[in-house]
């Protein structure tokens, strides 16, 4: 578990500086009329931002406390996170590789594209509460292993 809360931070930290670059990405979009650049950051830094921030701000929060949750339940938060955060990066990649090639009907590309930024503009928090999903459906199942292996001792 603490590997993967250093992995966490340090790709935390890593976004964070990569976002640094949006303004000039900005600008970039509004001298060209291109979203070359702007959309990687649409589509992937700023959610992998918040989600990891969800993450981490979990950890802070709840680092000493013993959260049990029901097996069932704690698979069915992580199915659904890993649901959602697969359809998501789907569309992503899909809206990515179309901007940069136009292969998708014009249709189908504008409700996609719909879709992720109606996320980016209005719910872009959901990837927070995800990453805290994440961090308590794991924390769950740390506490109760531990707790059973106490337990048997």
């Amino acid at each position: 578990m603490k590997k993967l809360n250093y992995l966490f931070l340090i790709l935390f930290v890593i976004d964070l500086i990569i976002l640094l670059g949006y303004g000039q990405a900005q600008e970039e979009r509004l001298a060209t009329y291109t979203y070359y650049r702007v959309c990687f950051y649409w589509f992937y830094f700023f959610p992998i931002a918040y989600f990891l921030g969800g993450y981490l701000f979990g950890q802070l929060l709840l680092h000493r406390s013993l959260i049990f949750m029901s097996p069932t339940v704690e698979k069915v938060l992580l199915i659904l996170n890993l649901g959602f955060l697969i359809v998501y990066l789907a569309i992503a990649v899909l809206l990515t590789v179309h901007v940069f090639t136009d292969f998708l009907p014009l249709n189908i590309a504008g409700h996609l594209s719909y879709f992720i930024m109606s996320i980016f503009t209005k719910a872009l928090f959901l990837f927070s509460a995800l990453g805290l999903t994440l961090f308590v459906c794991l924390s769950s199942r740390k506490s109760r292993k531990e707790s059973l292996s106490d337990s048997t001792l």
